[in-house]
């Protein structure tokens, strides 16, 4: 940039300066309208308010000739140069005829001046120009576009317009718009949202519904470990053509529509991460992301490394997985619903999603299935939209999808999916969920205790082939399952029932709700009860050890036949009342006795109440 452009386009910035600082509003003479061919009229996404004006609309086309570029300004300055060499000379004879290029009377010896040397403007001290723009004007020429000064670590902090494309992606001038740190990391590089401002994602199309494409394998991360950095995404979702890892990433999602980060069959994880106040609730796709009642991918845009953006449909890959982590009590991590499949469609193959928790992780619930985008209401409704609904019937997954829930309570539901494997591995008992229309459910460690289970086709597999495992069946009367691998321990409803379809191996510690809090034994049974049933007459008397509640000492749960029932001593069938306190306060005695029912397996509390006087 010349010395003159330089120092014209000084003079406009300042005088667009001093115009904001003194509330007048400066606008272009030639086009004041928002309005382009990205933005053919006025509507509720832009904020337009007919009663203030143009003034109200936010739309930005970064696309297109329009006022407010800062692109288009340096152009019509330049072609204002080129305009004025052609001008004639002054007639400097006539005084009568001003000429802005003539020196003031006042300046020392005009006739020195060197009619080649380039001309210094001067500017009264009291100008907001004379320092503060012309040391903007030196900082844009600092910050200007550039390839990225180490592609494998890449800054961004949107500390301009939208509109600024700005940075080399160095810590002290990093990219302003997140698309193009995006545009210019290396595949397999780090883009680090610096502290202050955050990153912004702007909206790809004037109705915010086309989503922005990450197209490499890239960690998004916070400038510093220990706090969050914001990203602020008004793009209609985030679909991935790469691996990608958010770290400590405050989201912010401010579109209702595709409020969704999808991972297109490539591998999604998001660590210690947030929902930032205020903004939408993100919901998470393995799977792709498709045009409503159509099969068609939704297309959306890539950018390259100078800046240039490129409308295109995303390839799906093949190896789709989603990590939702927490690491920290600190951490409030709140998402929507997490799918396995796709939005508006199918998806085709193998999924893996793991939810683990060790701080404070909100979601709502985990699906094999593909969902159907919600209506996003009004852009004025204040009201957090509906999230997408499952629909395992419409969109589906032909793959096996493996769900793994470490120290994580949500309900599960496998409908939809060829094959949904289960597996839950927790520090303290987790309870109060659901689990249904899956194939298998594996307990690895702790203890698990649903309100519901179901399998597909009327019965899936059951592991709890670990020590430390334990189903605690106490909210289930009755479940039947295919072939169960033991080792662990099933606690039983006092009336419940297992019905086991295929094979039994393992020894597993079989237990009766109601017992000592240490689990050293069973809580009390009832007499001749049939708790497990095998249908294939698999197992022995070792597939299931049964030590018997303190009062019952001589039950015990025998095998016959394809049966596992309670059976007694008769000698001991019948136990006789015990005195379990005494205490005298006042003269006043209460005498408390328990006894349990040998039939039903019930305590029976009887309390009697009594008065004497305690003689000396």
């Amino acid at each position: 940039m010349n010395k003159k452009l330089r120092q014209t386009l000084s003079l406009l910035m300042s005088t667009t300066m001093i115009g904001m600082q003194s509330g007048v509003s400066i606008y272009a003479k030639e086009n004041n309208s928002k309005l382009c061919e990205h933005h053919l009229e006025h509507t509720e996404w832009c904020h337009y308010m007919e009663k203030f004006g143009e003034e109200s609309c936010d739309y930005e086309c970064a696309y297109c000739e329009i006022t407010g570029g800062a692109k288009d300004l340096e152009s019509k300055i330049e072609n204002d140069l080129v305009e004025d060499t052609n001008i004639e000379e002054p007639n400097t004879e006539n005084p009568d005829t001003e000429d802005p290029n003539t020196e003031d009377p006042d300046t020392e010896n005009p006739d020195t001046e060197n009619p080649d040397t380039e001309e210094e403007i001067d500017l009264p001290e009291d100008s907001l120009i004379n320092q503060e723009t012309e040391n903007m004007i030196q900082e844009d020429e600092i910050i200007s576009y550039a390839a990225a000064v180490n592609p494998q670590i890449v800054y961004t902090e949107a500390t301009k317009s939208n509109l600024d494309q700005s940075g080399n992606g160095s810590k002290s001038n990093p990219y302003n718009r997140f698309e193009d740190a995006v545009a210019n990391v290396a595949d397999g590089g780090t883009i680090i949202i610096k502290s202050g401002k955050g990153a912004f994602l702007n909206t790809q199309d004037e109705y915010g519904q086309i989503p922005f494409i990450i197209d490499k394998n890239v960690t998004i991360q916070s400038e510093n470990k220990g706090s969050m950095a914001d990203l602020t995404v008004r793009a209609g979702g985030i679909v991935l053509e790469g691996n990608v890892t958010f770290k400590n990433i405050n989201f912010q999602f401010a579109n209702k529509v595709h409020d969704s980060i999808f991972a297109n069959g490539y591998k999604l994880e998001i660590i210690d991460s947030e929902r930032g106040p205020g903004s939408r609730e993100v919901d998470l796709f393995a799977g792709s992301l498709y045009e409503k009642n159509t099969n068609d991918l939704i297309q959306g845009y890539v950018y390259d490394e100078d800046g240039n953006r490129k409308l295109i449909k995303p390839e799906v890959g093949s190896a789709a997985s989603i990590l939702l982590k927490t690491t920290d009590r600190s951490i409030h991590s709140q998402f929507g619903k997490v799918f396995a499949g796709s939005m508006n469609g199918d998806f085709r193959g193998n999924v893996k999603i793991e939810i683990e928790d060790s701080g404070n992780l909100d979601i709502i619930s985990v699906h094999a299935s593909g969902a159907e985008e919600a209506n996003p209401g009004s852009m004025f409704d204040l009201e957090e939209p509906a999230p997408p609904q499952e629909k395992p019937n419409d969109y589906t997954v032909d793959g096996t999808v493996n769900i793994d829930l470490v120290n994580y309570r949500t309900n599960v539901d496998g409908a939809g999916a060829a094959q949904a494997h289960v597996t839950f591995n927790t520090k303290y008992p987790i309870n109060h969920l659901e689990v249904k229309d899956i194939t298998s459910m594996t307990i690895e460690d702790g203890t698990l205790i649903p309100d519901s289970i179901t399998f597909k086709n009327g019965g899936g597999d059951l592991i709890i082939s670990k020590p430390n495992a334990e189903l605690n069946l106490t909210n289930i009367k009755n479940l039947t399952i295919n072939n169960f691998t033991g080792g662990g321990k099933i606690t039983s409803a006092r009336e419940g029932h297992l019905t086991i379809k295929g094979n039994i191996t393992g020894e597993t510690i079989f237990q009766v709700e109601g017992g000592p809090i240490d689990g050293s034994t069973s809580g009390p049974v009832i007499k001749d009860h049939t708790y497990i049933t095998s249908q294939g007459n698999s197992g022995d008397d070792k597939s299931f050890k049964f030590t018997p509640y303190a009062l019952q000492p001589g039950y015990k749960l025998e095998k016959s036949g394809d049966k596992w029932k309670i059976v007694s001593d008769s000698n001991q069938a019948t136990l006789p009342d015990q005195l379990t306190s005494l205490e005298f306060i006042n003269n006043e005695a209460t005498i408390e006795f328990d006894r349990v029912d040998p039939d039903t397996g019930y305590d029976l509390w009887n309390i009697a109440i009594f008065s004497f006087n305690l003689k000396p």
